[in-house]
């Protein structure tokens, strides 16, 4: 009986890489020998280093520790779910996740520290920007709960996205946010189906209130 071959070609991103392969078959985050780096050696990713999910390791990853990476970058080979469960990501450079089922934001939260890249159309649950750097948001940011801005400088770049939070704002960023060198300045849109609140002691650059009737 002659099978059928399947193959796995994909490009994997410069610097410093962790491919998620779930050798184990626990499927966990934290598990050394589910990832291997550029050495092909196992390891968990570290800070600043990059996460990154495609068919050379198609199944499902539960985050299961809080950590901080620089890029979270998932391929369109990848046919499986990041589960980010209960627990704290904090990106400090690009989330790129293509298609919505490829991220479960559970009840976690996501922490954008610094300058950072966002494309995905997968929705968050809590979302906060802190690090005082440059927001990109290259299609809409979408909160399923609350956002908290910490520290923000630029929210826009020469992009196009908004962040819409279905929950409430907290804003404790004294200066607000630039639009960055294109002057395209990116609201946060309150679009909530229930009562939403604004709180905190910072200042809001742009708002934009958009709930259904």
């Amino acid at each position: 009986i002659q099978g059928t071959a399947q193959s796995c070609s994909v490009s994997v991103p410069a610097g410093t890489v962790f491919r998620w392969t779930n050798n184990s078959g626990d499927g966990l985050w934290n598990n050394a020998n589910n990832w291997r780096d550029n050495s092909n050696n196992p390891g968990v990713p570290t800070a600043g280093s990059t996460v990154f999910l495609s068919c050379l390791g198609s199944s499902d990853v539960t985050l299961n520790i809080n950590t901080s990476v620089g890029r979270v970058i998932a391929d369109p080979t990848y046919l499986a779910v990041l589960h980010l469960g209960a627990h704290t990501l904090t990106i400090t450079q690009e989330l790129k996740i293509p298609s919505a089922s490829q991220l479960d934001a559970g009840t976690g939260l996501v922490q954008f520290n610094g300058t950072v890249v966002c494309n995905t159309p997968a929705e968050l649950y809590n979302l906060e920007i802190l690090g005082n750097g440059t927001i990109t948001p290259v299609q809409n940011v979408l909160v399923g709960q609350n956002l908290t801005l910490t520290g923000v400088n630029i929210i826009g770049n020469c992009s196009n996205g908004n962040i819409l939070v279905k929950g409430n704002l907290v804003s404790n960023d004294a200066t607000g946010w630039a639009g960055g060198s294109c002057g395209n300045w990116a609201y946060v849109v309150l679009n909530g189906s229930g009562d939403q609140t604004v709180s905190g002691t910072g200042k809001w650059a742009n708002m934009e209130v958009n709930k259904p009737s």
